[in-house]
């Protein structure tokens, strides 16, 4: 089982649909596809409108067919108004484009077992505790919350009694970038993950850099996707039992696009 790692599409900026349109292509090509479980990290849309995610939903369709299934997380974008200001329908459009997408459409955190490989797909835009109603999903800084931080240590701890290698996916990066862009919680959340035994990697979007890190916040490896369109790739993510560690490759669309 391979994982595809892509984020940050951006649907409604200009120069977006061409561009995803290179990318779902030659992911689509590739001969190994049905193996793959594309994992996606956010910011599918550059709005929530309803037309926007009707285009970026149809765009999609006909990848999410050929490969074995996706895990798709929201981004800051998906939920509110270029991602500041609040959307009064953002939730039931994200629901309702996941669940056109993939049968993993679920109440987060929910984890998926394929391949041998157990992902923890975590949504990063809850409000602080004690926030004001009007200020929920308000802003680009990532927060995961106490409540759903529980939750995934139990996942953890559930994967790890089983042997089996951890991958959490969320949107909000807890390394890198501008202070205002990181994930809020980042340290509560990387503590909870060393006390659960740790994860095996961690995936998320929202930079817009490609970065790596080991050792950090809880995971051996943490990984950071550029704006797969713009960037012109994606990574491809592989377990190797017999060594006992993942290891990646960044595979370039040779087409040139940019947004």
């Amino acid at each position: 089982m391979k994982i595809i790692h892509v984020s940050d599409r951006h649907y409604g900026q200009p120069g977006a649909t061409t561009a995803n349109s290179l990318l779902n292509n030659a992911i689509a090509a590739r001969p190994d596809i049905a193996d793959c479980i594309i994992v996606d990290t956010g910011d599918v849309v550059d709005t929530p409108d309803e037309s926007v995610y009707r285009t970026a939903t149809s765009a999609l369709a006909q990848l999410a067919d050929r490969c074995a299934d996706m895990v798709m997380v929201p981004g800051n974008h998906d939920l509110n108004v270029m991602g500041i200001t609040p959307h009064p329908t953002a939730h039931i459009r994200w629901g309702s484009h996941v669940e056109r997408l993939t049968s993993l459409c679920r109440s987060y955190p929910f984890i998926t077992l394929a391949g041998g490989i157990a992902i923890i797909a975590v949504d990063s835009n809850r409000p602080p505790r004690g926030a004001h109603r009007l200020t929920q999903n308000f802003t680009a800084t990532g927060y995961i919350g106490r409540d759903q931080i529980e939750d995934v240590v139990e996942l953890v701890r559930y994967t790890k009694s089983r042997g089996l290698p951890v991958i959490v996916a969320m949107h909000h990066c807890p390394s890198g970038g501008d202070a205002l862009l990181r994930l809020h919680d980042r340290d509560a959340f990387g503590e909870a993950l060393a006390d659960a035994g740790g994860v095996d990697l961690i995936l998320t979007g929202h930079l817009h850099q490609r970065c790596e890190w080991s050792d950090v916040f809880g995971a051996r490896y943490l990984l950071s996707s550029p704006k797969s369109p713009s960037a012109r790739g994606y990574r491809v993510i592989w377990w190797e039992e017999g060594i006992g560690r993942f290891r990646w490759e960044w595979v370039h669309v040779k087409e040139k696009a940019r947004l």
